[in-house]
């Protein structure tokens, strides 16, 4: 062959290929790869050795043949690697793959038998589509759902962490309005009434909290949840024209314009008369509470005749719940000790594990601060016991029997861990014999041995198929090569034409063979010992 045409032909195919996938263009058999020489990894594929840019060889050597090309015979056992589209062949020094051995049919290339190429990324610690990385790409979904919690906290992201799929579950949040069970007591949107006030309106200011201080009978209405969603505004007390109380001491002094101040403009009073007041609104008057009403009296304003009333005295209007006043109902609403935000959840950011999520609760500050649980022994539960940011690490749920794949989940006896599943090594064309044991393309494994089923005798076609003492396995199916016109002397080889019968390995005419006259076996003799001829099927004398 002329090697500056055969270069240039390479050469432009090689162009066809990066516009469209890797076809190979052959060199010869001294320069395809592994004959003699050895080819760049990155010129490696299918096994052919593309030439070099400048039409030069493009080996590198390491003996064996790879070539597939018609040209050429397929070597029993010589290299050979195919990635498949949109993967270089250089990728078989990479991750788990690696290179095959060729199986040839009748001197022609069949298959790679155990070639491991690249695959989609698992989360097991491997570099899986053999890109030089480990674990990217692995797609987080939903965790199995965890029948022993409640509402959010029943659900959860896995992920993949230090080639182990863990499930980071939801944590509780404080309820909101919402048709779910934020906080994960197993109630839905319990206490996730807002408090409301048309905005822009005197008599009551919203608070950076949500809640409202409000003035005199003013006060907060409340939005109610109903089916996940917030109701209108009910049950507020807006301003209204100030209305003058009786002279009697019992009449009580409200401020109906919610402006602090109780009977302005009214007309004057008796020096010296008393009466009882409250400038808050009167539903706060709550028997047992700490709210109470106060006196004033009447005096004299300046030096101008006149009188009016003093303040409100001894009065005691709601105020906060706190921390530091337990057993009381401060805000007078009939309820002791209803702290804002205690009991609700909370989260602490210096925290990892399930040392990081807690709830506020009443300690030593006014108001109710975050408590969180405190650090204990790892166990395996799928949680963050020792708050080091790691869940269950002590445990190696990828290769632990008693604990494969999660917590708690065994594997039978006859079964090993790999990859955090239950597999049988003696079956598992992925783990044959022991976990990351793969027996590759075109190879299966049975009985704890990778087989090509193929060819094997004792695995032909499958793992419980033995071929019998007279037989070959061809193909994956047992036949008698002595007889078999499409396996006749070998696997693969045909008898076609008029040499279409298989007698004792060799395939001849039956019409002309005096051997195999008619049907195997049948010798045409003139007399003992002297073989006659054959014609048209028969025996001439």
């Amino acid at each position: 062959m002329n090697h500056s045409l055969q270069s240039r032909s390479c050469a432009a195919w090689l162009v066809v290929l990066l516009g469209l996938f890797m076809i190979g263009c052959s060199a010869d058999a001294g320069k395809n790869p592994l004959h003699g020489g050895a080819c760049q990894k990155d010129r490696q594929y299918k096994g052919y050795c593309l030439p070099a840019a400048d039409g030069g060889s493009a080996n590198v050597g390491d003996g064996g043949g790879a070539s597939v090309d018609a040209g050429e015979p397929c070597k029993e056992g010589d290299f050979c690697y195919e990635p498949g589209m949109g993967y270089d062949v250089a990728t078989r020094t990479d991750g788990v793959c690696r290179a095959g051995s060729k199986h040839c049919v009748d001197g022609r290339f069949e298959s790679c038998l155990g070639q491991v190429i690249p695959s989609d990324e698992l989360c097991d610690g491997l570099d899986n589509d053999c890109d030089k990385k480990t674990d990217e790409e692995v797609q987080s979904e939903a965790c199995p759902i965890d029948a022993n919690a409640k509402g959010r906290c029943r659900a959860g992201i896995q992920t993949c962490e230090m080639g182990r799929s863990v499930c980071r579950r939801n944590v509780a949040i404080a309820e909101a309005c919402n048709g779910e069970d934020d906080d994960c007591d197993g109630k839905i949107d319990e206490d996730s009434n807002v408090q409301c006030y048309p905005s822009g309106t005197a008599g009551c200011v919203k608070q950076a909290d949500g809640t409202y201080k409000c003035k005199g009978l003013c006060h907060q209405g409340t939005q109610t949840c109903q089916a996940g969603k917030l109701m209108a505004c009910a049950n507020k007390v807006t301003p209204k024209p100030e209305v003058c109380t009786g002279s009697a001491p019992t009449d009580v002094a409200t401020d109906e314009n919610c402006d602090g101040v109780t009977d302005e403009g009214c007309p004057a009073c008796t020096v010296n008369a008393k009466q009882t007041c409250y400038s808050y609104d009167t539903a706060t008057l709550v028997a047992g509470s700490e709210c109470h009403t106060g006196m004033r009296t009447c005096m004299l304003v300046n030096a101008v005749p006149s009188t009016d009333w003093g303040p409100c005295d001894n009065e005691q209007g709601p105020v906060d719940e706190t921390c530091k006043n337990p057993n009381q109902d401060d805000d007078c609403n009939g309820t002791k000790d209803d702290v804002l935000h205690l009991h609700d959840p909370c989260s602490d950011s210096t925290q990892l594990g399930v040392c990081r999520n807690g709830t506020k609760e009443c300690q030593t500050a006014v108001t109710p601060t975050c408590e969180t649980p405190t650090r204990s022994t790892e166990i395996c539960d799928g949680f963050d016991n020792d708050c080091d940011g790691k869940i269950d690490q002590t445990f190696m749920l990828q290769t632990d029997e008693a604990n494969c794949g999660m917590c708690n989940h065994a594997c039978k006896q006859t079964e090993q861990c790999c990859g955090g599943k239950c597999i049988d090594p003696n079956a598992d064309d992925q783990n044959c014999n022991g976990c990351g044991m793969t027996c590759g393309m075109g190879v299966s494994c049975c009985g704890a041995a990778c087989v090509d089923t193929n060819t094997d005798e004792q695995h032909c076609g499958d793992c419980a198929t033995t071929c019998t003492n007279t037989q070959t396995c061809c193909g994956g199916g047992c036949v008698d090569v002595q007889s078999d016109p499409k396996n006749c002397g070998s696997c693969g080889h045909v008898c076609s034409g008029v040499k279409s019968t298989c007698c004792g390995g060799a395939c001849v005419d039956t019409t002309s063979d005096a051997k195999n006259c008619k049907t195997c076996g049948n010798v045409c003799l003139t007399v003992p010992g002297l073989i006659g001829s054959c014609n048209g099927s028969a025996c001439k004398l």
